[in-house]
């Protein structure tokens, strides 16, 4: 029948835009259930959202909330209240889960605890959950580490600082029994989880306050999900062009051929009135003249500091040399690539490129993780560049008693495409 013949019996013919709206949403079930599918085959089961009362009430989770101070203790490298392991939160605040997203705390420089304790269901939804791999995820604003019964896992994009509101995403699983072993989840274990929230970049604290986003929730998989359910984390992509050119800055010569000298000195957690500073900065112009000077560059892979939270600023000014070997560098792309052990801030010329969402530039990238931040894309043998490292000890959440050394530290000198 056409649609004219329709119309002369009285019947409304299809309009193209009732035809278009029918076609669209014919795909978005197409899509929906594509991606249902996807998710089947992928051995997903479903979520719980633990920034919703309802999703709370499924897993018998209660959120609880503490400030941090760090600093504190004889030598003013440890932070309280510490929630690694087992601890008393019965004077804590209560937290609605609703309020999740609500910006907390004093702001600037400014840390603090979100803490439930889950108890695995039987049920995901409508469907049976008798046990397999179960990942919480959260991403803080802006820093955030994730405990699980007392540990982190300090892997890329899991429980460690792994980016600038960068998502963590981390397996949940108990000790067994029997086994002595770690073990997937079952109906009825229950599950201690604490994150820890920072304000940051921590070298120059910014006003605002911390807060969780969307989504921070429970996933569950079957037993034989694909990788167990696990994902790729979120990272940069690596600097374009052709390497020409390599300058190693743990080396007195590597140092030597860009005019520069080490210099370094210890930081001051919670200075200034409100205690949320820190002291000194050095994310901009600032005088250096009284902090130690490194003399020998491969001092720099020898522990300093006085251990558990300590944090301190490493700074070297970069004068860009005409050649590199027999390599005439002017016109490459210059980065600046290190690995501090434990985490690390790197600012140039005062700014951070916090590459929001993921790792690998200045912001802190992941525990014992390379930054690799651009000086210039396009080199003049003489230009000055003010480089400031923030080396961190870490986790933060238990600091341990060893030091801040660095790993690889270099300038790389890259030709364009």
């Amino acid at each position: 029948m056409t649609l004219r013949s329709a119309d002369a019996r009285g019947v409304r013919p299809l309009s193209l835009c009732r035809c278009a709206r029918l076609l669209f949403l014919g795909l978005a079930a197409a899509v929906l259930a594509g991606s249902a599918l996807a998710q089947q085959a992928d051995g997903k089961l479903g979520a719980i959202d633990l920034m919703t009362t309802k999703g709370c009430e499924e897993v018998k989770g209660e959120w609880r909330y503490a400030e941090v101070m760090v600093g504190v203790g004889p030598k003013n490298n440890d932070i309280e209240p510490k929630a690694h392991g087992a601890f008393d939160d019965s004077k804590w605040e209560v937290l609605k889960p609703e309020t999740l997203k609500d910006a907390r705390g004093p702001g600037k420089f400014s840390w603090c605890w979100y803490r439930i304790k889950v108890k695995v269901p039987e049920k995901v939804g409508d469907k049976a959950f008798t046990g397999g791999p179960v990942w919480f995820q959260t991403t803080v604003d802006d820093y955030g580490e994730i405990w699980v019964n007392g540990k982190i896992d300090t892997g890329k994009g899991r429980g460690a600082v792994a980016g600038f509101n960068t998502r963590n995403r981390v397996r949940l699983q108990v000790p067994d029994a029997e086994t002595k072993k770690n073990r997937d989840p079952k109906p009825g274990d229950e599950i201690q989880i604490a994150v820890l929230g920072i304000n940051s970049p921590l070298g120059n604290p910014p006003g605002n306050k911390i807060f969780l986003r969307a989504p921070t929730n429970l996933e569950f998989f079957t037993p034989d999900a694909k990788n167990g359910g696990a994902d790729t984390p979120a990272v940069v992509e690596p600097p374009a062009g052709k390497e020409v050119a390599k300058i190693d800055l743990l080396k007195a010569d590597g140092v030597g051929l860009i005019k520069g000298v080490w210099r370094r000195h210890p930081i001051t957690l919670h200075a200034g009135e409100k205690k949320n500073e820190i002291e000194p900065k050095a994310h901009g112009a600032f005088k250096d003249d009284d902090w130690e000077k490194v003399e020998d560059p491969a001092l720099l892979t020898k522990a300093w500091g006085p251990g558990k939270l300590s944090m301190g600023w490493y700074r070297l000014k970069v004068t860009i040399p005409e050649k590199v070997g027999d390599v005439n560098v002017a016109g490459t792309s210059v980065w600046f690539r290190t690995t501090v052990d434990d985490y690390a801030e790197v600012w140039v010329n005062g700014k951070i490129d916090l590459s929001f969402g993921k790792g690998g530039r200045g912001a802190i990238s992941g525990f014992n993780q390379p930054n690799e931040v651009l000086l210039t894309d396009n080199a003049k043998p003489g230009e000055e560049i003010q480089l400031a490292v923030l080396a961190i000890n870490s986790p933060f959440g238990n600091p341990p008693g060893n030091q801040i050394f660095f790993r690889p530290t270099v300038l790389r000198f890259l030709e364009k495409k």
